[in-house]
């Protein structure tokens, strides 16, 4: 969305837009300290706990990609 798009909005549509561009922001902070003491692809699939914090990766980044869609 371009900044002149962003003026036009209503204030309702803005603050529609900066939630969920703040939810985005969030998943990207979770998404860093969840991996953040991953040093190897293979921790994922070599324990349970490896792969629960793969799932929920995978499903904070689709939900960016549908944030994103959104905006």
């Amino acid at each position: 969305m371009k900044f002149k798009e962003m003026a036009s909005l209503s204030s309702h549509n803005k603050s529609l837009v900066i939630h969920i561009l703040q939810q985005m922001i969030d998943s990207c902070d979770y998404i860093t300290e969840w991996n953040k003491d991953i040093t190897d692809p293979n921790i994922y699939p070599s324990s349970p706990s490896g792969m629960q914090v793969m799932a929920a990766t995978c499903m904070l980044i689709e939900s960016i990609g549908e944030g994103i869609k959104k905006t």
